[in-house]
């Protein structure tokens, strides 16, 4: 992906690390329930999701939804697991949403920017017409397993996209 709005992203590695892992809400599933397509490697993480559906994007371009907060202790118990695996982790793909960024786009933040509701949007800056064309993804659900297996030294994610999204993704080639 080309632009992050969310930059500098906020990192909580220093949190996490502080805290108790807690496996209470984690659920692993397992990759002999899934068909070899639907698996979307990484390094140390197996990626669950819809062909046609995936993209594969950078662990510095991955902006989290603000309106998912986190819970460290969760986001510590994933980062462990990835790192302690033998072999890859299986995790369900996030939830994102995906745009190429067009002047309606510019001046809806632009907008919220002025009435002090960018963050609302998961924005710390407004889109500027240089940003017109650019694209962008979001997590939408899944940020623990997301930045717990960034937090562990993912490289890249995959994000699955939602319907209303995926005319976007197509149009940029990132549909996988």
């Amino acid at each position: 992906m080309a632009w992050n709005a969310l930059e500098p992203r906020w990192d909580m590695r220093s949190w996490v690390d502080e805290v108790e892992p807690d496996e209470t809400y984690f659920v692993q599933p397992s990759p002999d329930e899934f068909d070899a397509a639907m698996q979307y490697e990484a390094r140390w993480v197996t990626w669950i999701g819809t062909p046609g559906t995936m993209v594969k994007v950078d662990a510095d371009m991955v902006p989290a939804t603000p309106q998912n907060p986190f819970n460290f202790e969760h986001l510590a118990y994933i980062k462990k697991a990835v790192e302690t695996a033998s072999g890859n982790l299986v995790l369900e793909a996030p939830a994102a949403r995906f745009l190429i960024v067009d002047e309606g786009d510019v001046a809806e933040s632009q907008e919220a920017d002025d009435d002090g509701r960018i963050e609302e949007l998961g924005m710390t800056r407004p889109w500027e017409d240089d940003d017109i064309g650019q694209t962008y993804v979001q997590l939408l659900d899944g940020n623990h397993r997301a930045f717990g297996a960034i937090y562990a030294g993912e490289p890249f994610i995959w994000v699955t996209i939602g319907p209303n999204y995926r005319a976007d993704a197509a149009a940029a080639g990132a549909l996988e």
